[in-house]
C-alpha cells in the first residue's frame, strides 16, 4: 500500500495539471 500511494499522488497531480489547461 506505500508504494501505492505515491502513485496515486502524482497521477492526481497530474490530472490536476492537464484540468488546469
Amino acid at each position: 500500500l506505500l508504494t501505492s500511494i505515491p502513485i496515486v499522488y502524482l497521477a492526481h497531480k497530474y490530472l490536476s495539471k492537464k484540468s488546469r489547461l
